[in-house]
């Protein structure tokens, strides 16, 4: 099974449970802390991956960092079963999915903005606007700048693969051009490149 099945399954079965409870939100931001955490402590990383640390020791450890940090039980009883499946380590795979999730299951298109240059607080909410209209839904717009790439991506979480679109921006007018935007709208499907 490849990481990005094992990631979408975990994500599903816990958006279940963290949206009945009405404690999505704070479970996500749990999580992103518990990746954080253990991605920047080198030492506890290799004792959750070496394979010769047995398994009741990595628990008892998983258990102290648990009582010190008090997560909400939604969040200690994850992270255990996580432990108990040997996918601790995969957690930020596992959290990318859980936003997507959460987002597909909330109607949220997810839209990521990479320019040469950083975008303005004024172009970055006509640009919100502009998807919102395009799309029909809502949608969350990610801004980064890559000096090499001009481009946003548009995916409708909602949909299999090959139903999925992306819209392709001409940024001429984010990045000081006074012309207006440009938008098309071109169907993927997996063997696609933009």
């Amino acid at each position: 099974m490849s990481l990005q099945t094992m990631a979408r399954r975990y994500a599903s079965a816990l958006a279940d449970v963290a949206l009945e409870r009405g404690e999505a939100a704070e479970v996500q931001a749990e999580l992103v802390q518990w990746e954080e955490m253990i991605q920047s402590t080198p030492n506890l990383l290799e004792v959750l991956r070496n394979p010769t640390v047995a398994l009741d020791q990595k628990r008892t450890v998983l258990n102290k960092l648990i009582e010190r940090a008090k997560p909400r039980q939604t969040t200690a009883n994850f992270l255990k079963v996580l432990l108990q499946n040997h996918r601790l380590t995969d957690l930020g795979e596992i959290n990318r999915k859980f936003a997507e999730t959460l987002d597909e299951r909330a109607g949220m298109v997810l839209a990521t903005v990479t320019t040469a240059r950083a975008v303005t607080e004024d172009s970055q909410h006509q640009l919100h606007a502009k998807l919102t209209g395009l799309t029909g839904q809502k949608v969350r717009v990610d801004f980064a700048t890559d000096p090499d790439q001009c481009a946003i991506s548009c995916r409708s979480l909602r949909r299999k693969w090959r139903d999925r679109y992306f819209l392709i921006l001409d940024l001429r007018f984010l990045i000081g051009s006074a012309q207006p935007p440009a938008f098309t709208r071109a169907k993927c499907n997996r063997k696609s490149k933009i």
